[in-house]
């Protein structure tokens, strides 16, 4: 029986020649990152399936950037087998959606990309919460136009249109609608993307109490913003605007003109949103309480500090 320390000083032999076989030149100051192909070996040891497949994803784009597209095609097939493990269907069907983009662009089989169309398609429709079903029938509609896939594309953005009758919360529909008119606008349906964005105007404007009216408005602009529909975001950032500046307590107006900015500020070096801060210290000097305009401009302090 091998005493305690010689245990140990196989065991430190074994980890060294483990170390010096995943980099080449051991011993050197420098050692060698494992190359591609090493790194898609090592992925696939990895136990939870979503986090394999976006690296998979993500090896298989750095080798098509490397011009290996043969190498690129075998690595996103092995995400789709990966991607078919997943067993949340929000996840399982953003992650299809993904491996199908790539499988297109890295010269893969039309027909796997078709089967994760497919699968995500019947993710997205075991999904249980109807805010959710929406939102990731959106994405797959934009997803098959993207593709190429047009017909597909417009059953799905009618279909997410469909599920959006049944969503009540004012704040979650308004942000809904801004996404499918967001997705219309893509597909060049400019008369349905019109529609739905008033219809998320009329929503946004229908909420009674101004500071929910405040956010509803400002996440709809940021999503707009994000979808790269800037004039459309600006009319629903006015809107918010607005609807802060109707608020006469001066605590509550301070406060939506800084929830404004808080929403808008990962867009802010394209969007004039700064000035709301100074507009919300000034409504924050005219707090009464000590207590309450302390805290107040502490948080208008920090927001200053917000990374772009």
């Amino acid at each position: 029986m091998r005493s305690p320390s010689r245990q140990l000083g196989l065991a430190s032999i074994l980890f060294t020649t483990m170390t010096c076989l995943t980099a080449i030149g051991c011993g050197s100051s420098q050692p060698t990152e494992p190359s591609l192909v090493q790194q898609v070996e090592l992925t696939q040891h990895e136990r939870n399936p979503e986090i394999r497949a976006r690296r998979l994803i993500d090896l298989s784009i750095k080798q098509r950037e490397m011009k290996d597209n043969p190498g690129a095609a075998a690595t996103v097939d092995l995400a789709l087998k990966s991607a078919q493990e997943i067993k949340v269907p929000t996840i399982k069907a953003e992650v299809l959606l993904a491996v199908a983009k790539e499988l297109t662009k890295a010269g893969g089989s039309k027909i796997q990309a078709n089967d994760a169309i497919e699968s995500a398609r019947v993710a997205v429709a075991t999904i249980p919460d109807r805010g959710e079903k929406v939102a990731a029938q959106i994405s797959l509609g934009v997803a098959l136009f993207q593709l190429g896939e047009r017909p597909t594309a417009n059953v799905s953005l009618t279909g997410a249109e469909s599920l959006l009758e049944g969503v009540t919360k004012p704040a979650e529909k308004a942000t809904l609608l801004a996404a499918l008119g967001a997705a219309w606008a893509q597909t060049g349906d400019k008369a349905k993307s019109d529609a739905a964005l008033k219809s998320a105007a009329g929503t946004t404007a229908g909420i009674a109490d101004a500071r929910e009216r405040v956010r509803a408005q400002s996440a709809v602009a940021a999503s707009l913003y994000g979808d790269e529909q800037p004039t459309a975001g600006r009319q629903f950032l006015d809107a918010a605007v607005v609807s802060a500046r109707s608020i006469t307590d001066p605590q509550g107006k301070a406060y939506a003109l800084s929830e404004i900015f808080e929403a808008l500020s990962p867009f802010r070096t394209r969007v004039p949103v700064s000035e709301l801060l100074t507009e919300a210290g000034t409504a924050a000097q005219e707090v009464k309480d000590q207590d309450q305009k302390t805290v107040l401009l502490r948080h208008l302090q920090s927001l200053l500090s917000v990374p772009q």
